[in-house]
């Protein structure tokens, strides 16, 4: 792999604050992972993994959205549903604010593919469940386009790939705006209208912890990673895995009703689609999407 551009904490106590945020939901939670750390040649990948001991338990790989990381799908417990019926692996994305590598592959190519499959060769993960949000969507999809064999199960939360972000002026406006100028007063604009738009339950105490977090990386983390993109038809369907699609009709970011449309048009094995109501663009916060998640898993 060609490191394109490299993403990085402006210091050593920018990552700790991310470290030590991680212990916190966990502590909150009482619900305590296994930090496991996987070579790759793309650079070394965090994982946070839960009943890894458990190999009587199907294993469900989670991918988190763009400057995102694995935790986030457990800031409220969200992930308690699965938590007694399957191996849980929480990956950090390379390239991403997290604890992995800041190497950042072109996401264009393949290259995202191979890091999942080489993180799966490291996890000993012949098969397994799969499930991204937003850009982990778009990851799990580079998985399907590269080794379809590898799984069992693929659930897309509010991909993006099938459809791009809205341009809408208030979308785009919320969206931009503490990224621009990131304050907190900014952040909290793009966490109600955007992220817990149609207000998915997640508790003050909780929401003050997600802006916190937010605000964090975009302040102290020099992100370099490429962005998401609308896929072409050939990376549509050119694979056929057993497929779930779960988004929100409140999601001002990636509009539903396009996914929907072309998700249909070009899945070569869609199951179902399941529009979850005052659900905005941070599915992964929402606990019916979770639970959810985990009956089509259990299916």
């Amino acid at each position: 792999m060609k490191t394109r551009r490299v993403s990085s904490y402006k210091s050593p106590a920018d990552r700790k604050f991310v470290e030590d945020w991680i212990e916190k939901v966990q502590t909150l939670n009482s619900s305590f992972y296994k930090k496991l750390t996987v070579q790759t040649s793309f650079g070394e990948t965090s994982v946070l993994s839960l009943n890894r001991e458990r190999p009587d338990l199907d294993p469900l790989v989670i991918l988190p959205g763009a400057r995102t990381f694995g935790m986030y799908w457990d800031l409220n417990d969200n992930l308690k549903p699965l938590k007694d019926n399957f191996r849980l692996y929480l990956l950090d994305v390379i390239g991403q604010p997290g604890l992995s590598s800041g190497n950042s592959p072109d996401v264009k190519t393949g290259e995202f593919g191979m890091w999942v499959i080489e993180v799966l060769d490291g996890l000993g993960l012949e098969k397994t469940n799969i499930a991204g949000a937003s850009f982990g969507g778009q990851l799990a999809i580079k998985l399907a386009n590269t080794a379809h064999e590898r799984i069992i199960k693929m659930v897309l939360l509010n991909p993006i790939g099938f459809s791009y972000i809205s341009f809408a002026p208030i979308s785009l406006f919320y969206n931009l705006l503490p990224i621009i100028r990131p304050t907190a007063k900014n952040v909290a604009r793009f966490v109600d209208h955007i992220v817990l738009a149609g207000g998915e339950g997640v508790p003050p105490d909780r929401r003050d912890m997600l802006i916190e977090i937010i605000l964090q990386t975009l302040q102290k983390f020099n992100f370099k990673a490429d962005l998401p993109y609308k896929m072409p038809d050939s990376e549509l369907n050119g694979w056929s895995v057993p497929t779930w699609l779960i988004v929100g009709d409140s999601d001002a970011l990636i509009p539903h009703q396009n996914t929907i449309k072309r998700a249909r048009a070009l899945t070569k094995d869609l199951r179902e689609v399941h529009i979850l109501p005052a659900t905005g663009h941070g599915i992964e916060l929402s606990k019916p999407a979770m639970e959810l998640l985990a009956k089509i898993l259990q299916k």
